[in-house]
């Protein structure tokens, strides 16, 4: 992206976020519901509807993207002892299954980040992934750990 479409995909976010009540200056609206890709799209529909043609290329840019909708669902609550998602559907599409499981795991991490450190620094969780060869990613020592 050039640098007018990444200021419209920063502000069109800082907007999803304001919708839902989140403010970066107030710590306390961090826990609500965050936006999803749909709103995402849906701010962008209605900025287009509004006469924003560089709203109309980023649609077409994120097109791929919001097609599958992986994103654009509420995310499944993460409040039980297990959790456990199956991303075997996404294999279909070369490197999505990889991109929603780098999502999770970074919703997850930054949710227990958020709650600071505990007594003795005993983790408060564990991520065990099958195919970990799938998901690629600089938080990761190349055997999956962290």
């Amino acid at each position: 992206m050039g640098d007018n479409q990444e200021g419209l995909v920063l502000n069109t976010l800082i907007s999803c976020y304001e919708n839902r009540g989140i403010f970066q200056n107030n710590q306390s609206t961090w826990t609500l519901e965050p936006p999803t890709f749909a709103d995402l799209e849906t701010e962008l529909q209605s900025r287009v509807e509004d006469g924003c043609k560089d709203s109309q290329k980023l649609l077409l840019k994120l097109a791929a993207t919001l097609k599958y909708g992986i994103f654009s669902k509420p995310q499944p609550s993460m409040n039980f002892p297990i959790v456990r998602f199956d991303l075997s559907a996404l294999s279909k599409v070369p490197g999505l299954s990889a991109i929603a499981a780098e999502t999770l795991l970074k919703q997850l991490f930054d949710r227990y980040k958020l709650m600071g450190e505990i007594d003795g620094r005993v983790p408060r969780c564990y991520a065990l992934l099958d195919e970990v060869k799938e998901v690629k990613s600089s938080h990761t020592r190349g055997d999956g750990l962290w």
